[in-house]
């Protein structure tokens, strides 16, 4: 980008793309990482928490809990002045879908525990499994299971007409799921200006399930999430 356009904020190069005339869908395509689908690929060789290290505040405590899990992999945050590498929680229930509840609860978890700087919700499981941590990197196989997912997510938006009412939908690779080597995606939909801050968008119930069912169908995906935080505390990336 060639000064001063390199000044301009997202918003301001789509306003300067209309006035160029360029076509709607090139200006309106959603903002990708300059990385690439690599950035959303989360490695470790390691689990981050286990229940012998020094567990974070939990908003339940009960290691037994069904409806809280707190996740094998940290993420990256900004809390204070600077970015945070914390530990995220996920939420279960029956419905399998966020309610207004389940957001609320999110904005108050990663503002009050310590160690805690994301809060996600299962859509593909109604009780916390045992997680099983597969140690990883950015290989081939793992980058074809994230450009699936991340497909389907862009295709089911665009069918039901909302692609452009988002202003970004990140689609994240995770290291764990409930099989030997299984992997989980969390699906990270907000809404921004100029990506200084963000919201989390609730998307429909039906387009949600339809998006969870068909990315389970890839083989080596386990569990599906989607992400509950705003930013701040939790960035628009997860890395």
């Amino acid at each position: 980008v060639i000064e001063p356009l390199k000044d301009l904020y997202k918003d301001e190069v789509r306003e300067l793309g209309e006035e160029l005339g360029l076509p709607h869908d090139f200006v309106w395509r959603h903002p990708f990482p300059g990385p690439g689908l690599g950035v959303r690929i989360l490695c470790a060789e390691k689990v981050a928490f286990s229940p012998s290290d020094n567990a974070p505040v939990s908003l339940v405590p009960d290691e037994n809990n069904k409806r809280v899990k707190t996740l094998p992999i940290n993420s990256v945050g900004v809390q204070g002045d600077g970015r945070t590498y914390r530990l995220a929680q996920a939420m279960f229930s029956d419905e399998r879908t966020p309610n207004e509840f389940a957001y609320r609860t999110a904005v108050s978890a990663v503002n009050s525990l310590v160690n805690i700087n994301r809060m996600v919700f299962c859509t593909s499981h109604s009780e916390a499994t045992k997680l099983k941590f597969t140690s990883g990197y950015i290989t081939p196989e793992r980058a074809e299971l994230l450009r699936e997912a991340d497909a389907i997510a862009d295709e089911e938006m665009k069918n039901a007409g909302l692609y452009e009412e988002i202003w970004q939908f990140p689609v994240v690779l995770l290291p764990f799921g409930e099989n030997e080597g299984g992997q989980s995606i969390v699906l990270r939909p907000i809404d921004s200006k100029d990506a200084m801050s963000a919201s989390a968008v609730v998307l429909p119930p039906d387009v949600l399930k339809k998006m969870t069912n068909r990315i389970l169908d890839i083989e080596g995906i386990d569990m599906v999430f989607i992400d509950l935080t705003n930013k701040p505390p939790g960035t628009i990336e997860w890395e």
